[in-house]
């Protein structure tokens, strides 16, 4: 009989962010894209070259909500890594939700 559990970890698996089993090399737990290490990008323009809207607007948005959300992802993608077959459920499938949401930020 199949529990909730195996479950989880099964929908886990098909949602891309199963628990990989450790290596001997890295002992890690996760791939590389769940290290919480993402980066912001700087602005790909000048912003004082925009007309119609200011730099320290553009430049505040790009720093609080774009630096925010990047800054976000790297403390879920953290506490996803730290998941284990005792987390409870419901705690892996918050720190899912907000993955998932930074990500489409």
């Amino acid at each position: 009989m199949t529990t909730r559990r195996e479950i989880l970890v099964g929908s886990l698996v098909l949602g891309g962010a199963a628990v990989a089993q450790p290596t001997a090399k890295s002992g890690s737990t996760r791939g590389d894209a769940f290290l919480g290490k993402h980066v912001p990008k700087p602005l790909p323009f000048d912003p004082k070259k925009l007309t119609g809207i200011s730099e320290k607007l553009i430049v505040s948005h790009h720093d609080n909500n774009y630096a925010g959300a990047v800054k976000n992802l790297n403390k879920v993608e953290e506490a996803l890594a730290q998941v284990t077959p005792d987390t409870p459920g419901f705690t892996v499938s918050g720190l899912e939700a907000a993955s998932s949401s930074s990500r489409t930020r």
